[in-house]
């Protein structure tokens, strides 16, 4: 954030500190500041750090609007309702709802102040562009691979190959992925390992309510993203924070010990 920051006021601009290749990982590092600043302030006593992070958490806001990056711009705007949900009944959602009205309120006005990412989320209303109908096409495209070998899929690293115009690695999107190269067997792990993860944070809330809260709202964060860009590799933030969830089903909270 604060090299973005640098960026507009004393370069040319943000686009002088990211380029093409790199706006959707920057975009996703943001989002996550916002997502863990909540938990901070809803923490802390200390009203200076409270401000602290919020003015972080809305200049993360900023420059997720200004760079171009759609999905995790939704993605942080459903984990954020999430979160609301979460922490409803922990006697702080009052400050939780000031701040949330806050963000809200900032995105409204950074959406009347247009930005690329905002742009590029209204215009899949009238004009979808090219990166959402490729999206689509290989949606399709991925569901009639998987019914060609429904059971064990095509193979590992097989999508680039069969996909007719040979030009995307993979399709955007992490249960397509699997349902191409590993098939219903694939997504069955793939599931069960949501699922798993899921009544685990969920057991975990009795002993650390708001760090259960926190861990669930980066899992829905990165899960999105995951259905929407990336590959399975490129999601490898969804694994590190599921691992985190795992780690905290043999956390022995009498010592503290994991």
């Amino acid at each position: 954030m604060l090299a973005l920051l640098w960026g507009s006021i004393f370069s040319n601009g943000i686009h002088t500190i990211i380029n093409e290749g790199t706006y959707i990982g920057v975009n996703r590092l943001l989002g996550v500041g916002i997502v863990c600043s909540i938990f901070v302030i809803m923490d802390v006593k200390n009203n200076t750090l409270r401000i602290l992070f919020g003015f972080f958490s809305l200049m993360n806001l900023f420059f997720m609007t200004q760079t171009g990056g759609r999905g995790p711009l939704i993605a942080v705007i459903i984990s954020l309702i999430f979160s609301l949900v979460w922490n409803y009944n922990t006697g702080k959602v009052r400050d939780y709802l000031w701040y949330m009205i806050t963000l809200f309120v900032s995105l409204i006005i950074l959406v009347l102040n247009g930005g690329r990412t905002i742009n590029r989320l209204l215009s899949l209303i009238h004009d979808p562009g090219r990166s959402a109908i490729i999206r689509i096409d290989m949606a399709i495209h991925s569901v009639n691979l998987f019914l060609e070998r429904p059971l064990l899929g095509h193979g590992i690293g097989s999508f680039p190959t069969l996909y007719k115009s040979g030009t995307y690695m993979y399709p955007h999107n992490i249960f397509l992925e699997i349902l191409v190269e590993s098939g219903t067997i694939g997504i069955i792990f793939l599931s069960f390992f949501i699922y798993y993860v899921s009544i685990t944070v969920i057991k975990y809330r009795n002993h650390n309510y708001r760090l259960a809260g926190l861990i669930s709202s980066l899992i829905i964060y990165s899960l999105i993203n995951a259905s929407v860009s990336f590959d399975i590799p490129g999601n490898k933030v969804f694994f590190i924070y599921s691992a985190m969830v795992l780690a905290l089903f043999g956390y022995d909270s009498s010592n503290g010990s994991v």
